[in-house]
């Protein structure tokens, strides 16, 4: 435990979650763990499945923790050992002395989680995850299995929620009116490594995991209505993302390219090369990939949901679910080179408000808070 005045620094553990992708939680997982760790806090990673080859280099470097789990094999039952899962990954991080337990899932089972670890507990909301209203009566099982009313179950009134936008935050808000502790911090973008080239190629890109809600078979139906080549490129999990990335290149016309897994370094080359970057995903929870080609000086095109409006502010261009809107404002683009350079130097200012440093600044205040 630590002491006021001893020597030795924090100990934070990130717990649940998993390191199998190159997706925005791995993302913020990674670079918020080297920059706590350059602070002088000893940071371990506790999560449901690690796989070293899929997912960012980087972490081989930091102490990670895996149950390698496996609980899609028991289809009906995956949330029961979803939560048994997290209730030891949350014994691992108590043994491993771990003074701050940091979610990265299962916020909604923090209450339980700090009556197994006796730890101070601060969540991180990713994503849309269990805002439904739960009618599933074998959910209602497993959480009576477990000792669990509604009421202990969340806990919600006593754990600082951090979400990820203020989007996140107001649908934490209308799920659990009795929330009182819910603080918005952004995640950040590289600015050292996301920075203009200040080159157009002509050609539209759009980058993000391979995924329904990623929506990228809207920017195929797009591209078939123009002649304007488009690249799409992002992670993909072939166990999860297979059957919706074999149908995006099935259906794609001759003009669009569609490549998956790539280095950062080339992702960044085609975000910098781009004439506009197009974000089609679905109840975008934040939105990285956006802020990283803002960061590139891109003019974005993003679709009204989620917290693309919030991230784009007044420097993007907003479409609905209509492709023919999206034709109408690429094409507004791509024929006018000073209002997309316009545009591009506006993104880049807005990106700078993004930052890595600043994320983990104001994540560092909530923990010692808690201590």
């Amino acid at each position: 435990m630590l002491v006021v005045g001893e020597v030795r620094s924090l100990k934070l553990a990130f717990v649940g979650g998993f390191l199998e992708g190159r997706g925005g939680t791995e993302r913020f997982v990674l670079e918020v763990g080297k920059r706590l760790a350059a602070r002088d806090i000893e940071v371990g990673i506790f999560c449901h499945r690690y796989d070293p080859d899929n997912t960012y280099e980087e972490f081989e470097k930091m102490c990670v923790h895996s149950i390698q789990a496996r609980s899609q094999m028991f289809r009906r039952f995956a949330a029961y050992y979803y939560v048994r899962n997290m209730e030891r990954l949350v014994s691992k991080a108590t043994d491993w002395g771990a003074d701050i337990l940091f979610l990265q899932k299962g916020f909604i089972f923090s209450k339980f989680l700090h009556r197994v670890s006796r730890k101070p507990i601060v969540s991180y909301v990713h994503n849309q995850e269990s805002f439904y209203e739960d009618k599933n009566k074998l959910r209602r099982f497993y959480r009576k299995s477990f000792g669990l009313s509604d009421e202990d179950m969340v806990g919600i009134d006593q754990v600082p929620v951090v979400c990820n936008s203020n989007y996140t935050a107001e649908l934490v808000k209308a799920r659990f009116p009795n929330a009182s502790k819910i603080i918005v911090v952004h995640p950040g973008v590289d600015l050292n490594r996301f920075k203009p080239a200040w080159k157009d190629l002509g050609y539209l890109l759009s980058n993000g995991r391979y995924a329904p809600s990623k929506n990228q078979s809207l920017l195929v139906e797009v591209a078939s209505r123009m002649l304007h080549r488009l690249i799409l490129t992002g992670s993909l999990d072939k166990e999860s993302g297979g059957p919706y990335f074999d149908e995006l290149v099935k259906s794609r016309p001759s003009n669009v390219t569609i490549l998956s897994n790539l280095p950062d370094d080339v992702i960044i080359s085609y975000i910098q090369d781009c004439s506009i970057f197009l974000s089609p995903s679905v109840d975008e929870p934040f939105g990285l990939a956006s802020v990283e080609a803002m960061a590139c000086g891109k003019p974005v095109i993003g679709l009204n949901s989620g917290a693309t409006p919030e991230v784009l502010s007044t420097v993007g261009r907003i479409c609905g679910a209509d492709p023919r809107e999206w034709v109408d404002s690429v094409e507004e683009l791509m024929l006018d080179s000073e209002l997309r350079k316009e545009l591009g130097r506006r993104s880049y200012e807005n990106a700078q408000a993004y930052s890595w440093d600043s994320t983990v600044a104001n994540l560092e205040r909530i923990f010692y808070s808690c201590l």
